[in-house]
């Protein structure tokens, strides 16, 4: 296992497992609305930090992982142990972790694409977006900003 993978995971697990205990004791005390508030404030945000480093793993170094998240929703939306996964995150409108990884992903790319790879594909020339290859491409896209940093 990569060492910072585990590192990054075991910091979230230590984070996240205290508040068990506190769920618990304020399920029966808080209507569903306000648990669900608790979860997005205290729980999410911890799995979506750093998502797109983290859970770029196998399956198998993550589970802890979802099964403290597991556990977590089921005791907030105080269900039984058997209840179906799918209900759990369907309920609260939200993804398994490997789930979330592959949103927090393809969220970056379209960003990426959309706004800063389209601004910069505009500006290079119409020879550079004609070349065939990607080694071409490339090498007249260096040498094309070899040419501009003269002007500076």
């Amino acid at each position: 296992m990569n060492i910072r993978v585990f590192f990054i995971n075991t910091r979230i697990y230590k984070k996240l497992i205290k508040y068990s205990s506190i769920f618990y004791k304020l399920r029966n005390k808080l209507p569903s609305s306000c648990l669900r508030s608790i979860y997005y404030a205290f729980v999410h945000p911890h799995i979506l930090y750093g998502i797109e480093l983290y859970a770029n793993t196998f399956s198998t170094y993550l589970k802890p992982l979802n099964v403290l998240n597991n556990k977590l929703l089921i005791i907030l939306q105080n269900c039984r142990l058997q209840t179906p996964v799918a209900h759990l995150y369907r309920e609260y409108q939200t993804l398994p972790i490997n789930q979330l990884f592959i949103v927090q992903i393809l969220t970056l790319v379209h960003t990426f694409f959309q706004y800063v790879g389209s601004v910069l594909w505009n500006e290079i020339p119409q020879l550079l977006k004609n070349s065939m290859s990607k080694y071409t491409f490339k090498r007249k896209l260096k040498a094309h900003l070899l040419n501009e940093q003269a002007i500076f």
